[in-house]
């Protein structure tokens, strides 16, 4: 049976990832995105679709908010990959047509019939959606190195280029209008296109020569990080052909003009992480030296300039273009300049640990240990910064946002197997109850809606096919849970794009539900 790619998760309840561009932003998140193997927003599955047992899908009708159904089934398995960003969202997925033939289909969010993208994809041949590009291969031999590589939009079509491309290197811009893909590759290194969807093209790479991209390094340990802010593309990876190559230079292209060297890999003293972080226009650059101190680039059209904050723990790129940081257990805030202004934000506070930002709010605990914990905000932007607290010290954990950003989540107190579910006002103030006994839960894109997973259980005792149970709760009013989504599902796949959750059913398909 056609097996999903090692890239692609088969359970992902956020597509959110490392989106410099979300209003949430986890400590840990890199700008970059894109399902590649140097640098990727899923974690790794195996993922094999095989045929489950027949558990009689006995445990009753679906229930709660009305389904749409956007590529009914009888049987055959579905291996949903993604859904698209851009205007026109798209659930990709692969379709059993029959044995170990699948097809490679899309279809919109809103409905619609199906488009097949390619019939009878090879078995070697795989697919991945970065922002709002869908792309897969053909021709993949034993070292991962393709023919072709396929790119689609809704609003371009399918784009065929022929050259030699790594497998997976391949990068889309959120609004599907441009995308940066392996081109001319050898088993040791590769140059890279970066172009628009409309006419992609192999000519003239933007990254090629001095700027070609290391990858026998890259498998060995010097793991490039490369994406796109806005239209902006930046990279940060090892260049040459030698396996043991570990100073990597970082380097952007923008839609006009030709590729700037914003770190020079040949000037031992700009040794950094293959790494970065990035505020949403891309042009204020955090990145880290081996001895973990963070530098400031202000990367602005053809000049870049360069300061350091010094030693520190951990950092988060802000919307307003502030870098916020942790620097021996101070919370600090710095500006991007040559010479950056520091601010302690908290001076009396001093065993802060940032957790996440969110709209230039911080969120930090000052006494963590396994799952006992405080929480704290902060507005760094404040010019007279006051901290309120989320959590006293207790069992409980920090879990995201609501997508406009108006509520924090978090789990207070902590169960064996499950957690109670609370919102808090983004400035502070007295938390609201959602679900007492929540197994996990997941923010709508847009809005103050949450999806709570109450129940997970098997529809038949002993076998595999789960019934997964969602309700919904608005974060900002609290009130009644109300059944949202049912299913039995086979590859345990559910994914919010805006207000509507994607999911497959066992046997019977690919749906949606609309949230309020």
């Amino acid at each position: 049976m056609k097996r999903l790619s090692p890239l692609v998760t088969t359970l992902l309840l956020s597509a959110c990832g490392s989106d410099p561009e979300a209003v949430y932003v986890p400590l840990d998140a890199s700008s970059s995105s894109s399902s590649s193997s140097s640098s990727s927003s899923s974690s790794s599955s195996s993922g094999q679709i095989e045929p489950e047992p027949d558990a009689g899908h006995d445990a009753g009708p679906p229930f709660g908010y009305p389904r749409r159904v956007l590529r009914p089934t009888n049987g055959e398995a579905i291996g949903v990959i993604g859904v698209t960003r851009g205007p026109s969202p798209h659930v990709v997925y692969y379709f059993n047509t029959s044995g170990d033939d699948f097809d490679l289909e899309a279809v919109p969010v809103v409905g619609g019939p199906p488009i097949v993208l390619q019939a009878k994809i090879g078995g070697e041949d795989f697919a991945y959606v970065t922002g709002g590009v869908v792309a897969w291969y053909s021709g993949t031999d034993a070292q991962g190195i393709a023919d072709a590589i396929h790119i689609w939009t809704p609003e371009n079509g399918t784009k065929t280029v022929d050259t030699l491309t790594h497998d997976a290197f391949v990068f889309g811009s959120r609004d599907g209008t441009r995308v940066a893909f392996s081109v001319d590759a050898t088993e040791d290194a590769t140059d890279i296109a970066v172009t628009t969807t409309a006419e992609p093209t192999a000519t003239a790479p933007a990254l090629t020569g001095a700027n070609a991209m290391n990858w026998a390094a890259n498998l060995q340990g010097c793991f490039g990080s490369l994406g796109f802010v806005g239209d902006r593309f930046i990279g940060a990876y090892c260049t040459g052909v030698s396996p043991t190559t570990t100073q990597p230079r970082l380097v952007t292209v923008d839609p006009t003009g030709p590729a700037v060297l914003r770190v020079d890999d040949a000037v031992p003293a700009n040794d950094i992480f293959a790494d970065w972080r990035s505020d949403p226009t891309g042009t204020k650059i955090l990145v880290t030296t081996p001895a973990f101190e963070g530098r400031l680039l202000v990367a602005d059209g053809p000049t870049t300039t360069s300061g350091s904050i010094g030693v520190f723990d951990g950092a988060v790129v802000t919307g307003a273009g502030l870098v916020v940081f942790n620097a021996g257990g101070l919370l600090k805030k710095a500006t991007f300049a040559e010479t950056p202004e520091v601010t302690t934000i908290l001076p009396d506070v001093t065993t802060a640990e940032l957790i996440a930002v969110v709209k230039d709010h911080a969120i930090y605990s000052t006494q963590r240990s396994g799952d006992t914990s405080d929480l704290h905000v902060v507005d760094v932007t404040s010019a007279t910064p006051t901290p309120s607290v989320i959590l006293a010290p207790t069992t409980g954990t920090f879990r995201s946002s609501t997508g406009d950003g108006s509520r924090l989540l978090f789990f207070s107190p902590l169960g064996s197997t499950t957690g109670h579910l609370k919102s808090v006002p983004l400035a502070g103030g007295a938390s609201l109850s959602l679900d007492p006994s929540s197994l996990g839960a997941v923010s709508a894109d847009l809005g103050s809606g949450v999806l709570t997973l109450t129940s997970i259980a098997a529809v038949t005792p002993g076998a595999p096919p789960r019934r997964f149970v969602f309700k919904y709760v608005d974060a900002a009013k609290g009130g009644a849970l109300e059944d949202a989504v049912s299913f039995v599902t086979r590859a345990d796949f559910g994914i919010i794009s805006g207000k509507t959750f994607v999911f497959t059913d066992l046997d019977v398909g690919l749906f949606a539900v609309d949230l309020p």
